[in-house]
């Protein structure tokens, strides 16, 4: 299953970094299914943190698509499995402020950038979050 599971890992990461977002997320819901198909047994947990990268990974290509609400479930998703995935909570944040719900953004910019201090762009975001809400 492990190597099923990398094989088409790696097929996602293909379509996503070549720009082909519709592709990317085919496969990155097969992947899923996959997890889902494991889900029962003590395997999963392995995965959990894995699978969080996943879900946040075909939000992005959703995002990139301009399909906001069904990105922002994969976020949602992504951080019930990996709390302290600070990819996710940029990711989520970019959504919701992007839909005008600055104070819901913030506290996605700041967990990001809590769990990410040095990442300049998740500091960034947190900066001009702050700007539109004073």
């Amino acid at each position: 299953m492990e190597e099923e599971f990398k094989k088409v890992a790696a097929e996602c990461a293909r379509h996503y970094n070549s720009g082909e977002f519709e592709k990317a997320e085919a496969s990155y819901s097969e992947l899923i299914e996959k997890y889902q198909q494991t889900k029962e047994t003590t395997l999963a947990l392995v995965y959990n943190n894995t699978v969080a990268l996943v879900y946040n990974n075909r939000g992005h290509a959703r995002y990139m698509q301009v399909e906001f609400y069904t990105a922002k479930d994969d976020f949602d998703v992504a951080l019930t499995l990996n709390p302290k995935l600070g990819s996710a909570f940029y990711n989520r944040a970019t959504i919701l402020y992007r839909m005008g719900r600055f104070v819901d953004a913030l506290a996605d910019f700041q967990n990001s950038a809590k769990l990410e201090p040095a990442n300049v762009e998740f500091q960034e975001g947190l900066k001009n979050c702050q700007l539109c809400i004073v």
